[in-house]
């Protein structure tokens, strides 16, 4: 499942409701992997078969590395993440593959149950004969009738407004991680007042079996394996393009955040960057980008305000927009695309699938042109996605057919029969139809010659091309063969002989 939508995705060729749609099944198949994988694992430590394999590891350093993992997420929810460890190298025999499915699912916990302006720490303690690791945070903490059950297969605290539903899995797979390392996992919590799991790790391997695998040097940079917590799409590798897709504007009040995403896209667009709203909305009128994303809570004017704007604008609506936002209830996201937005993506989201959301939404633009230049029966108006758009299309399209025999029509007047100034028309057409006024003209011109020379059998050449204000047949000619690969007799006998040959059905 996973292989088949990725490639699909890589196709570049699905419209901007189909990825959606796929990427929504990539996502829930994702989330099917993990849990499988999670099972499976939970199982073979059940019956006895996950093999140990230790080394000699620096747990300073281990959990310095975990916790960098969740540094960007921290930023994201607004929550104080610190690492107490002593200042001193402290090495532990460990299975580093293993301890790190326990720090990330017990930081997993931490973070879904920890409001923003919360705070969760770790404190790393050396005694003589341990090493203990504390988690604690500020968070919704466990009842006292639940605590004795926590570890316990399958068991689930009540669900309360900011808990998460989870598997039940999580903590018994952690604890027997532990306990499998001759460790001790523990936990005190107060309800309302948050939780601090406590590991204890002893040192030295005299408690290991001769039987677990040691391994003397191990690279500690297995532990980058891990995602962050909910995130997914990370195995993806986006290949750089050759030259710029456009250029994009990046709305965002969170430096951190913003910093991110234009190193993130910078190779791949020439970014702008706002910090609210007021300020994007002037970016967006100055610079005219190709794409916009932008958070939604920011002072001033939110992103719904902002992308509202930009989409009730004739001059902008054509711009598509990409919101972010940590609010992930469905009502969310209808509001959002309601409002004319192209995307919708939730925080903690994974940098790939945004990349890539937002390619596919370049990409697909241009895939429409080019089909509009190669298919002849493909209409203008089918490129619009938004009914402003849509509107102005079939009015340019209408304004240029009544105009077709008219030898004066040119692009003032076609500016002002539309209503728009030059600049405005030109801005319009060329993001939507990637053509110009001159080629949008010569365009329709050009397909109505078709529609003539397979239609109009008593009219020549040069009739067709005089009639439709071309200056010289031999001009018409020359734009015909470009624009169709055929000169116009060609094209005629080609069309001749297709209906000559095309079966009849008796009637």
């Amino acid at each position: 499942m996973l292989g088949q939508t990725d490639s699909l995705l890589k196709s570049y060729n699905l419209s901007p409701t189909a990825t959606h749609k796929v990427l929504n099944i990539y996502k829930n198949a994702d989330n099917l992997k993990k849990l499988v994988e999670e099972l499976i694992e939970f199982r073979k430590q059940e019956q006895g078969y996950m093999k140990l394999k230790i080394s000699h590891t620096d747990i300073s350093v281990f959990i310095e590395e975990i916790s960098a993992l969740f540094k960007e997420y921290a930023a994201n929810k607004k929550i104080k993440f610190t690492t107490q460890c002593p200042d001193k190298e402290i090495k532990i025999w460990i299975d580093t593959r293993q301890m790190q499915k326990v720090f990330n699912n017990l930081l997993s916990n931490a973070f879904k149950f920890t409001p923003s302006n919360g705070e969760i720490k770790i404190v790393v303690s050396d005694t003589d004969s341990s090493v203990d690791i504390a988690i604690s945070d500020t968070g919704t903490g466990i009842k006292p009738n639940e605590l004795n059950h926590i570890f316990e297969p399958f068991y689930q605290c009540e669900e309360t407004e900011t808990q998460h539903k989870g598997t039940g899995i999580g903590l018994t797979f952690s604890k027997s991680i532990v306990d499998a390392h001759g460790g001790h996992i523990s936990v005190n919590s107060q309800f309302g007042n948050g939780t601090t799991f406590t590991i204890k790790l002893k040192k030295g391997d005299a408690h290991f079996k001769t039987s677990v695998t040691r391994i003397q040097e191990e690279n500690i940079q297995n532990v980058q394996e891990s995602v962050q917590p909910d995130s997914t799409f990370s195995e993806n590798i986006i290949e750089l393009p050759t030259q710029k897709l456009g250029k994009m504007l990046i709305v965002e009040d969170n430096k951190e955040l913003l910093q991110l995403l234009v190193e993130t896209f910078t190779p791949f667009y020439n970014t702008d960057i706002a910090c609210d709203g007021v300020e994007g909305l002037q970016k967006v009128r100055q610079k005219d980008p190709d794409i916009i994303i932008s958070d939604i809570m920011m002072p001033r004017m939110s992103g719904i305000e902002l992308c509202t704007t930009i989409k009730k604008n004739l001059d902008t609506c054509h711009i598509p927009v990409v919101l972010l936002t940590a609010k992930s209830a469905i009502e969310h996201k209808i509001e959002g695309l309601k409002i004319g937005a192209d995307d919708y993506i939730t925080k903690p989201f994974d940098i790939n699938l945004l990349v890539i959301r937002c390619n596919n939404l370049i990409n697909n633009r241009k895939i429409m042109q080019q089909r509009y230049r190669e298919d002849p029966d493909f209409s203008i108006p089918q490129m619009a996605t938004n009914p402003l758009d849509h509107e102005l299309l079939n009015r340019a399209t209408e304004i240029v057919r009544k105009n077709l025999f008219n030898e004066q029509f040119s692009v003032d007047t076609f500016a002002s029969e539309i209503g728009l100034g030059r600049t405005t028309l030109f801005t319009k057409l060329k993001s939507i139809t990637g053509l110009t006024p001159n080629n949008f003209i010569m365009d329709i011109r050009l397909k109505k010659a078709a529609e003539m020379l397979t239609t109009c059998t008593e009219m020549n050449i040069s009739e067709i091309a005089y009639d439709l204000g071309f200056s010289t047949p031999k001009y018409f000619k020359k734009c015909f063969k470009d624009r169709f690969a055929y000169t116009p007799t060609e094209y005629r006998q080609k069309n001749q002989k297709a209906k000559s040959t095309s079966p009849h059905k008796d009637t």
